[in-house]
């Protein structure tokens, strides 16, 4: 009985109590003057702040109403008094809507009326059931409410109560609302109402989206520019979503009908993942790209196509390569089904890359005709965006997309060339620096074997320092002999500054370029820039040229560290006997610890097991971040020959993260022949090692340290090694049972 009833406190002590502690700090967490001060907060600068905010008094509910109301009614900043009512209308309830209605017939202010006027609708929704239809819910708002809620849509001035009022109108599908919109298009409301009615369509398209975009189509021809960016900016959205396809599947018999249309509800009208996006939305895009008068009208037609091309793009990549049969499909059907989608699938690929075609040439005519500079440079950075998609459908094998086949790629890589071809023209033609250096930057993309003598005659020619160093990574990109050539010739030319060509040996280094050794060990092996002859060590090590080797040995000697350093990479690249020599010369004699450190990290990978002697040698290292390194290396190397020397530094070392590090490699090398080692650390002076002693026991399925470890949980006046030495017990439980029921009845008895 009295077994039960320990048990029973227990359960109460674990489980009710932290329970019942945590109701009461959520019941607790916010006071009220932490729901003043998260009010005044909805009126800082940074919306970040604001919204913080926001959901904080939100998630506060009913205790933040009367201190929301006060604010609405007197708070000096507009902002404030707007972003409250927001609030109240998040968290609802009757009463808190009755009392928005009185204030919004009296508010002064017009953003903030809206905002209350917002607030009293979207209580109005929250308390119709989530099964109403639209016509219920909009039952339940009065006309005049519909009314202001259609006004603030196209007049106010305020981009957040248009797009709030957007979301509320969608809510209740007012197919009415379209027609008015067309109506005030029009009936030629100014120009900044027309911009906000075209950005209300792209909002509730989902209503018709067949009228929507007809009104979008106009608006994109409007006199006034603004109206028309705003057209093609939802256009773009809408364009951007893809008009979903429906696979039609071939039927036998009346009897098949019957049985497709128990299982599927209406067979012929199953959904698939297949779309076509919109040609004539694509078309306008691209006329308004060629000929509109507005420059940041082409600039956002320019972005726009990007984005669609680059949807058209993935969706060719992702289409599925096979069709999923819908829930209940008879059988009998699935290879019929499975026919149709393919043929489907392969109508969809070739329509969107038509499209797709059609928007790279929308883009080479523009360039071509194009008289703004920042609009040429934004087409050009659009064209380097869509490469890499373009060279994954290039590149991949054609049998693993569904409806794709190589005269599908062969007409891809044609499309490329041409864009290739066009960029190479500008090139030459193109005055100004900032498109040229985009140009030379998108040119790798394309993979034009020409452009590389292109963009090495940027290189040589122009005196732009920023268009050479862009010269230099795309030639990097591009490789090739014509590429190498390019970089040696300028990085042999005195006249090439220290920073270009210290980039140039970088390149060459990482294109692995044979024809370039000479020269780089010609480089290391000088007394000029300490900078450039590093880069010139570590380009060798990288090309892998063994003819190399006696140089970056005798820069491994140079007095330079940033040299040494470099040259020890070099070596472990390079490899070989006289490059495991030299590394464990500079382990003996070097002066630099970071050298030290550097090769104690190397010789592994070069030499692996052979390593061992020297790096037993070094544990003698004067400094501890080398010794410890040492002690980690020979752990992942994991000799259990080197147990006793582990053993040696684990008892001898007078730095303790050196000490730490050996308990650890311990473990790791000799399992439960480092026990008795280890328990000796837990009379470490250090509590880091003691701690880390204890944690290593943990991992030991041995029950020798059983008694060591529950005198340490007892005893020690460090709380970190204490709980180190709990949790070591708590693991070690069927070895250490006694321990283990002594110390869960000390916890009891305390509490």
């Amino acid at each position: 009985m009295d077994y039960l009833i320990k048990g029973f406190r227990r359960f109460v002590l674990l489980i009710l109590f932290p329970l019942a502690a945590t109701c009461m700090v959520t019941a607790e967490t916010i006071q009220p003057e932490e729901i003043s001060s998260l009010i005044e907060q909805l009126g800082d600068d940074k919306e970040i702040v604001r919204l913080e905010a926001k959901d904080s008094l939100i998630d506060s509910g009913q205790r933040a109403v009367n201190a929301l109301i006060e604010a609405l009614r007197n708070n000096r900043s507009s902002t404030v008094r707007y972003h409250s009512a927001w609030v109240l209308g998040d968290i609802g309830g009757k009463s808190v809507r009755e009392i928005l209605s009185e204030i919004a017939g009296s508010e002064n202010d017009s953003d903030v009326r809206d905002s209350t006027v917002l607030a009293v609708v979207t209580i109005i929704l929250a308390e119709t059931s989530p099964s109403a239809s639209r016509k219920q819910a909009k039952k339940l708002i009065k006309k005049e409410s519909i009314s202001e809620l259609h006004r603030m849509l196209v007049e106010s001035r305020n981009s957040v109560t248009r797009r709030r009022s957007a979301k509320i109108l969608g809510r209740i599908s007012d197919k009415s609302l379209l027609r008015s919109l067309k109506k005030e298009m029009e009936n030629n409301a100014g120009s900044l109402i027309r911009s906000h009615i075209c950005q209300a369509l792209g909002w509730l398209a989902s209503m018709d989206m067949r009228t929507a975009i007809s009104i979008l189509m106009k608006a994109a021809d409007d006199d006034a520019p603004e109206v028309r960016r705003e057209a093609i900016l939802q256009l773009g959205t809408l364009a951007r979503i893809g008009k979903p396809e429906r696979v039609r599947f071939p039927v036998s018999s009346r009897r098949t009908v019957q049985t497709e249309n128990r299982a599927t509800g209406k067979l012929e009208d199953c959904r698939t993942s297949l779309r076509t996006f919109d040609e004539s939305i694509t078309r306008k895009l691209i006329k308004s790209l060629k000929e509109d008068p507005a420059d940041e009208v082409r600039k956002v037609s320019a972005d726009v196509l990007r984005e669609v091309a680059q949807q058209i793009l993935e969706y060719i990549k992702n289409l599925p390569a096979r069709w999923t049969p819908p829930k209940g499909f008879p059988l009998e059907h699935v290879s019929q089904g499975f026919k149709a989608y393919r043929r489907e699938a392969a109508e969809s690929v070739n329509d969107n890359l038509d499209l797709l075609e059609d928007i790279f040439t929308g883009y080479s005519a523009s360039l071509k005709k194009e008289k703004q500079p920042v609009i040429r440079k934004e087409i050009v950075l659009n064209l380097g965006d869509l490469s890499a998609g373009m060279a994954n459908l290039i590149n991949v094998e054609p049998r693993s997309l569904i409806g794709f086949d190589r005269s599908k790629q062969i007409s891809l890589e044609k499309t490329r060339d041409v864009i290739s071809s066009v960029l190479l023209k500008l090139l030459d033609k193109e005055k100004n620096i900032t498109v040229r250096r985009e140009i030379v930057s998108v040119l790798p993309d394309f993979n034009n074997s020409t452009a590389a003598r292109a963009i090495a005659g940027v290189l040589i020619n122009s005196r732009d320092p920023e268009l050479r160093v862009r010269a230099v990574e795309s030639l990097e990109r591009q490789g090739g002999r014509s590429a190498e050539k390019a970089l040696l010739n300028v990085m042999t030319d005195s006249r090439t500054g220290d920073g270009l060509r210290k980039k140039i040996i970088a390149a060459l280094g990482h294109l692995q370029s044979g024809i370039a050794v000479s020269e780089l060990i010609a480089i290391a092996a000088g007394e000029g820039n300490i900078p450039i002859r590093s880069s010139a060590v570590t380009a060798l090590g990288q090309i892998g040229d063994t003819t190399a080797l006696p140089a970056v040995i005798a820069v491994s000697g140079d007095p330079d560290v940033s040299l040494r350093l470099s040259a020890v990479s070099a070596l472990s690249r390079l490899g070989g006997n006289k490059a495991v020599n030299s590394l464990i010369l500079r382990l003996r004699v070097d002066e630099d610890c970071s050298i030290r450190i550097r090769v104690v990290e190397l010789l592994p990978e070069l030499a692996g097991k052979q390593a061992l002697p020297a790096l037993r040698e070094a544990l003698g290292d004067i400094e501890p971040s080398v010794r410890k390194t040492v002690v980690r290396t020979i752990g992942e190397i994991g000799s259990k020959n080197s147990l006793i020397d582990i053993l040696n530094i684990l008892s001898d070392d007078k730095d303790i993260t050196v000490r730490a590090e050996a308990v650890t490699v311990a473990r790791l090398l000799g399992d439960k022949r480092a026990v008795p080692a280890l328990i000796s650390s837990l009379h470490d002076s250090s509590e880091l090692v003691r701690a880390r002693a204890a944690e290593e026991l943990s991992r030991i399925r041995d029950g020798r340290a059983c008694s060591e470890l529950f005198r340490v949980w007892k005893t020690d006046k460090s709380p970190e090694v204490k709980a180190a030495a709990r949790r070591a017990i708590c693991r070690l439980k069927p070895f250490c049972r006694s321990e283990y029921e002594r110390m869960m009845r000390e916890i009891e008895e305390r509490q």
